[in-house]
């Protein structure tokens, strides 16, 4: 009765349909995914839309333009190392209330304690730093009074609220004079010749990104004493020549976004910045609407016109459109702009030429692969190192928005992938109703094979077997040890 063995050969595959099944589906989520961009890849055209697709990678610099030299609007480094990063960050004062604070930062008896001396880190510079940091700007020019020679602030009381207008020549980040109790990390060192050439130290506690030596700027502040500064030309008895110190939040330098001329100072093809220029044309940027700005824009100035011509093309408007490789926000610190905040954004071009986007409005709904366009003012062609420390180039642009694309849809391609998509739903509906066929055609083909091979009397055969198979467990075991 035994029929298995010649059945077995006909045994479908229980794992069949379960493959099947797992290919299909995989196939069909794999189309899913790819039905969703646009294979063609043309020409992103509407603005604010969804999708985009990702170009080649670039290789990310080693660091953002933020630690490039800073370079000031005639393209020298006017700071020394220490100063030279661009822009310097000004940390916010620290939140601690006074009455934790050291008692030097808060008793305005400490001024009282201040007299002339070659030293400049004492408890009443860094008091008076704190407060003029803190203190609200507008009372203080509204209180401030012009500041005259040398001689007629000979008697004058430490912290009395002056003014000043001249021209820098020394900037110097004087990380020794930092009040970092109250988040101040240094004190930046400007040298000011006033209109008449007297000689005024100033002191701040926050560095303003866009001025540079030659620069021409004011100053709101407050006089801290004279100093017998030792570089300081001598008077006739041989005495250092004293002079004024004016400690001051930050000075500025507004007026230098009036100077288109400021444009002339860069270069293309180095490292960094130029701080003027750069503001200048991100003020600019600003300023102008997204239909104004579209009304300016010169369409031949292509990325691969820029990268060759970059100075024929200085403060124009472009066009620039791609995928976003990168998007950080890039805070500028205290500028001539009076910019709280930037956005950097790499696109890489049609053409493969890499661009630098600063966005004054935060890009919005904007992520990396992202297909986008910005209309904006052209900087320059800059140089940067790779994380592989090899030396590539970029063009900068400054804009006010970056706009994510929608790429048009490909009806050739929508009509493919629906057309893949039901015939993939079709084959695998086809494999799972095969081998339910099969197993049902299995099942009838060994019901034949055991209908034929069984006996006729299979049921009587089998009562016997049972009535000999109880007889034989009825039967008394013999005695042990008892022979038959």
């Amino acid at each position: 009765m035994d029929f298995r063995g010649d059945v077995q050969r006909a045994k479908p595959n229980p794992y069949r349909g379960l493959i099947w099944v797992i290919v299909f589906g995989l196939c069909l989520a794999v189309l899913a995914v790819f039905m969703g961009t646009d294979l063609t890849g043309p020409a992103p055209t509407k603005e604010d839309g969804a999708g985009g697709t990702q170009g080649p990678q670039l290789e990310r610099p080693t660091s953002s333009p933020a630690a490039a030299s800073r370079v000031d609007a005639v393209g020298a480094t006017t700071a020394p190392a220490a100063a030279a990063s661009e822009p310097a960050r000004a940390r916010p004062v620290a939140e601690t209330p006074e009455k934790d604070l050291p008692w030097w930062l808060t008793d305005p008896k400490t001024l009282r304690a201040e007299a002339a001396s070659a030293e400049l880190n004492t408890y009443s510079f860094s008091y008076l730093l704190y407060q003029v940091h803190k203190a609200d700007q507008t009372q203080l020019a509204a209180d401030a009074v012009p500041a005259p020679g040398p001689e007629a602030m000979m008697n004058w009381e430490p912290g009395k609220p002056v003014s000043l207008r001249g021209v820098i020549f020394l900037i110097e980040r004087r990380d020794d004079l930092g009040v970092r109790a109250v988040g101040i990390p240094a004190a930046i060192h400007y040298e000011i010749e006033g209109a008449e050439g007297q000689r005024y130290l100033v002191f701040t506690s926050e560095e303003m990104q866009g001025v540079g030596t030659q620069d021409e700027v004011s100053v709101v502040g407050r006089f801290l004493r004279l100093y017998a500064d030792p570089r300081a030309p001598k008077d006739k008895s041989g005495q250092p020549t004293l002079t004024p110190i004016i400690l001051a939040k930050a000075v500025d330098g507004s007026h230098l976004l009036d100077d288109a001329s400021c444009l002339k100072g860069i270069r293309d093809g180095v490292v960094g910045r130029e701080s003027t220029p750069f503001f200048y044309l991100a003020n600019q940027a600003r300023n102008l609407t997204l239909d104004e700005i579209k009304a300016l824009v010169d369409e031949e100035l292509t990325p691969d016109v820029l990268a060759e011509s970059p100075a024929d093309a200085r403060g124009r408007a472009v066009m620039i459109e791609g995928g976003v490789l990168l998007l950080q926000p890039e805070p500028p610190g205290p500028n001539i702009a009076g910019i709280p905040h930037l956005y950097w954004t790499i696109v890489k071009t049609k053409p493969g030429v890499p661009v630098w986007i600063y966005s004054t409005e935060k890009p919005k709904g904007v992520r990396k692969g992202d297909a986008v366009r910005a209309y904006g003012l052209f900087f320059k062609s800059t140089l940067y190192r790779d994380r592989n420390g090899f030396e590539r180039s970029a063009l900068i642009v400054m804009a006010r928005h970056v706009i994510r694309l929608k790429h048009p849809e490909s009806r050739t391609l929508q009509v493919v992938a629906l057309v893949a998509g039901i015939a993939i739903v079709v084959l695998l509906f086809v494999a799972v109703m095969f081998e339910r066929w099969s197993a049902r055609r299995f099942a009838r083909h060994v019901h034949t094979v055991a209908a034929r091979r069984r006996p006729e009397r299979l049921n009587e055969t089998a009562r016997e077997v049972a009535e000999r198979t109880r007889k034989a467990q009825d039967r008394p075991r013999a005695a042990d040890g008892d022979v038959e």
